[in-house]
């Protein structure tokens, strides 16, 4: 989820910060800042905020995470071990993030167009915008491409899983 598009970098600045940071707003319940984005929603960080000043840092599960990810790099596709060790984290400290990668997997393995795919995410989030539904889908897409799960390209205008990408499916299901 790197912002690699040269050609609308502000685009790729945009889905990078949604997908792999979050943001802060203030004002929340209460005026307590809310936090929102994959940082938080992995418990990787947490804010603190006292009358002086917003702080952010790392808990211990996201050491642990970052731990676990020893190994990254920019290459993409990610080696499956460390791919599998993701997986693992989300599905026990952010079950809400894995439902996308899973909700992708299930609609990918019927070989789907783009309408397609878009109409299985809107039959599992119905309250979601066009818009929204849009973003999340392309969204798991591109996560699931750097992960290995889904081939890089469509092929004849279709998703189509990779052999990791069927491994992982039949293991949660």
């Amino acid at each position: 989820m790197f912002p690699r598009n040269l050609r609308k970098p502000q685009s790729a600045d945009e889905g990078f910060r949604a997908f792999a940071v979050g943001s802060v707003a203030a004002g929340g319940r209460n005026g307590h800042p809310v936090a929102s984005g994959p940082l938080f929603a992995w418990k990787v960080c947490q804010l603190h905020s006292d009358k002086r000043q917003l702080l952010i840092g790392m808990t211990d599960l996201g050491y642990e995470l970052l731990e676990a990810l020893d190994n990254i790099s920019l290459d993409a596709p990610h080696p499956s071990e460390t791919a599998e060790r993701f997986f693992a984290y989300l599905r026990e400290h952010a079950p809400g993030d894995w439902w996308g990668f899973e909700t992708v997997l299930d609609a990918v393995a019927e070989e789907p167009d783009r309408n397609t795919l878009l109409a299985h995410f809107k039959a599992a989030q119905p309250d979601w915008s066009d818009a929204v539904v849009g973003t999340n889908s392309q969204g798991y897409v591109g996560r699931s491409r750097e992960w290995g799960l889904i081939e890089p390209k469509q092929i004849q205008g279709r998703y189509l899983l990779t052999d990791f990408g069927r491994q992982i499916l039949k293991d949660v299901k």
